[in-house]
């Protein structure tokens, strides 16, 4: 009887092994092939979609980096050397003058004390015609060891091909325009690159928009780093001034930040004739600059032409002079995405000045003849250093639009 008993125990034994052997089995069938980790470090199931098969894993997550970088968000280390935390810092302030501007501003109001200082204020604001007379410059402001700050970030440096008469006046075209135009502060508003060690015996006054010395605080932020507004009327004012007083213009403005995509060359210069003219009645020569990387500093939506948001960002312009790029660089804690801009080498070439010929009164045939020497002077500058200083992918060819 023991025997029998044995034996059929063994055999329940024998079904059982196997049917864990079958669900083992089963279970194994249903894996998928094996996780492979994306350039982000994380795992990613190719098995899912074709497109996988077909293009290398890193190429994919390059893409939805591009199109939701919400997806692939880097975040920084909490062992941040401390320079690096300056640098962010400088970039934040900077990037938020305005809104603190105006923030104090506002919250004056609710100190009734400060409102006959306020009014006093106003009123200075509305005569206040220092915009379009060269601005107010502070040498301390400028050399403030802030900027330095800022301008190590990307890092920024500003390189001269030529050196500059101390005796004649120039006008400065800095291409391309970008999102905020980063190199611009960097090495012609402040002293963190060394601006007048490079051209010694020159007033350089950065020019922008009237409109945002409409802002109070923000204005005397900006006439204090010697920037002015950008009319026929200052620009008239700075260079009857004297030999060396000169002046820089993002000549592309606001339509150009428009096409500052990272893997672009695209200047809105083909029918600019405005500063040329100015250069020619003023008799101030006209140096040409570009800014490699300031294109890379931001990644922008796409607004091709023809699409919705060009049409409204178009809109934006015409209304009010100013438009509004839909970008995002990196964060205060995070690599990709934010609105500070990315760590990006920044690199502002002067090249040699063209000699301009005073004219009070040119003919359009003249206008235009300068700027086709400016237009190639600009294109052997940016072909001359272009192998060396462009940022990221194989250097596209400079076009005028």
């Amino acid at each position: 009887m023991a025997t029998v008993v044995d034996n059929k125990t063994s055999k329940r034994n024998s079904i059982q092994t196997k049917e864990d052997s079958s669900k083992e089995s089963q279970k194994s069938s249903m894996v998928t092939e094996p996780l492979k980790p994306t350039i982000d470090g994380e795992a990613s199931d190719v098995s899912k979609g074709s497109s996988s098969a077909e293009t290398p894993i890193s190429e994919v997550c390059q893409k939805e980096f591009h199109t939701n970088p919400l997806k692939n968000i880097k975040f920084a280390p909490l062992n941040v050397p401390m320079a690096r935390r300056k640098q962010t810092f400088a970039q934040l302030i900077a990037g938020t003058a305005l809104g603190i501007s105006q923030t104090l501003f506002f919250m004056a109001f609710f100190v009734p004390f400060l409102w006959p200082i306020l009014i006093a204020y106003l009123a200075y604001m509305y005569f206040d015609e220092s915009p379009e007379t060269g601005g107010r410059k502070s040498e301390w402001m400028r050399r403030l060891p802030f900027w330095k700050w800022y301008a190590d970030y990307f890092p920024a440096r500003l390189i001269a091909e030529a050196p500059l008469d101390p005796e004649r006046n120039y006008i400065f075209g800095y291409h391309p325009h970008g999102i905020i135009s980063m190199g611009v502060f960097s090495n012609f508003v402040t002293e963190a690159t060394g601006l007048s060690g490079i051209f010694p015996g020159l007033n350089i006054r950065a020019l922008t928009l009237l409109v945002n010395f409409n802002f109070p605080f923000y204005r005397d932020y900006l006439l204090s780093l010697g920037i002015a507004g950008v009319s026929k009327k200052s620009i008239t004012n700075i260079l009857s001034s004297g030999p060396g007083n000169s002046c820089l213009i993002v000549v592309g403005g606001a339509e150009e930040s428009l096409e500052a995509k990272p893997d672009a060359a695209k200047l809105v210069l083909a029918r600019r004739y405005g500063f040329v003219r100015m250069a020619i009645i003023c008799g101030a020569d006209l140096v040409p600059v570009f800014g490699f990387g300031e294109n890379q500093l931001f990644d922008q939506a796409d607004n091709s032409v023809g699409s919705w948001t060009r049409d409204f960002q178009t809109r934006i312009k015409r209304t009010f002079g100013f438009t509004l790029p839909f970008f995002h660089g990196r964060g205060i804690f995070n690599y990709n995405f934010g609105l500070l801009p990315h760590r990006q080498p920044l690199t502002v070439i002067t090249g040699a000045p063209i000699r301009v010929e005073q004219n009070s009164n040119p003919s359009q045939e003249i206008v235009q003849a300068v700027h086709k020497q400016y237009l190639e002077a600009l294109t052997d500058l940016y072909n001359r250093n272009k192998g060396t200083h462009w940022v990221g992918s194989e250097p596209p060819e400079l076009t005028f639009i």
